[in-house]
């Protein structure tokens, strides 16, 4: 191949690239969102729920920008709710071990 060729070959990945990008919708972790309060942490869970279902009617109604920003903001409390139902979860079972109630 020419050089010219490969510049113009260039442009094209470029471009298939950037258009790639831009035709992926945002994550809105709704389901992950119905999830959360259910297995992790109720109060921080309905957080995640407000969020995710904001991020997804924002999708729905074509705002990108915004749908993205509730989509990153509903995985942050995501993840604090996971990280927080877990964090209880391992108390409690400690606070069981120690006081006996698994054993016979």
């Amino acid at each position: 191949m020419h050089s010219d060729q490969m510049s113009q070959l260039d442009s094209l990945v470029r471009v298939a690239r950037v258009s790639g990008d831009a035709e992926r919708a945002p994550r809105t972790y709704v389901a992950l969102s119905a999830v959360a309060p259910v297995l992790c942490f109720v109060p921080l869970g309905v957080v995640v729920l407000v969020y995710g279902f904001g991020a997804q009617r924002a999708l729905e109604a074509g705002d990108r920008d915004l749908a993205s920003r509730r989509g990153r903001v509903a995985r942050r409390w995501l993840v604090a709710t996971v990280v927080f139902g877990l964090a209880i979860d391992l108390v409690l079972a400690g606070a069981l071990i120690v006081l006996g109630a698994f054993s016979h």
